[in-house]
């Protein structure tokens, strides 16, 4: 069995959203990154027992200026990650803006919240229990992540991966059962 989710990474400039993506693909961490304009596209595999999975991850450009494009890219959307800076207390201020904009375009699907830049611990601003207060607002499980460094960004893309493999197989289980109840409604 295998699975293609389209992922997309919100927030706002800046906060390394495009340093997550590469460092999960890649492996490889950039210094310094060029503004995503729109939005970049990257591939992610992972192999659960059986079920083969293949994660098209949207980086989408956190600038206000595309605000007006971005919706475009939510469409088809199965996941979605939320990222703010740990040590940028503004983008911590607008994951809520991030979650109603996901919602909008995208309701229904698995957001995870990270917490970026976890290796900038002597230039943080925004506390652990802070982010934790805010996912459990909005839902969603927690994980504060550095790029830089790599951690835990496997974990957060493989947990967000599992999440989808988990919601895809109740949607197959509910289709089923509808099947078979119009079936038996049809026999009658």
């Amino acid at each position: 069995m295998s699975y293609i989710f389209k992922v997309i990474i919100v927030g706002d400039g800046s906060v390394g959203k495009t340093a997550l993506s590469l460092r999960c693909t890649t492996k490889v961490f950039v210094e310094n990154y060029k503004v995503t304009i729109g939005v970049d596209f990257r591939i992610k595999r992972y192999t659960i027992e059986d079920i083969q999975t293949r994660l098209f991850i949207w980086d989408t450009g956190g600038q206000e200026r595309f605000t007006n494009i971005r919706s475009h890219y939510f469409q088809g959307a199965r996941g979605a990650l939320i990222v703010y800076d740990i040590t940028n207390e503004g983008s911590f201020k607008n994951v809520k803006k991030w979650y109603q904009e996901v919602k909008k375009h995208s309701a229904g699907i698995p957001i995870i919240l990270v917490g970026n830049k976890s290796d900038l611990e002597e230039a943080r601003i925004i506390s652990s229990k802070e982010g934790e207060k805010i996912a459990k607002e909005i839902d969603c499980p927690f994980f504060e992540a550095s790029a830089k460094t790599g951690e835990n960004v496997e974990f957060i893309f493989r947990t967000l991966n599992n999440m989808l493999v988990e919601q895809a197989q109740k949607n197959k289980a509910k289709i089923r059962e509808s099947k078979v109840r119009d079936s038996l409604m049809i026999d009658r």
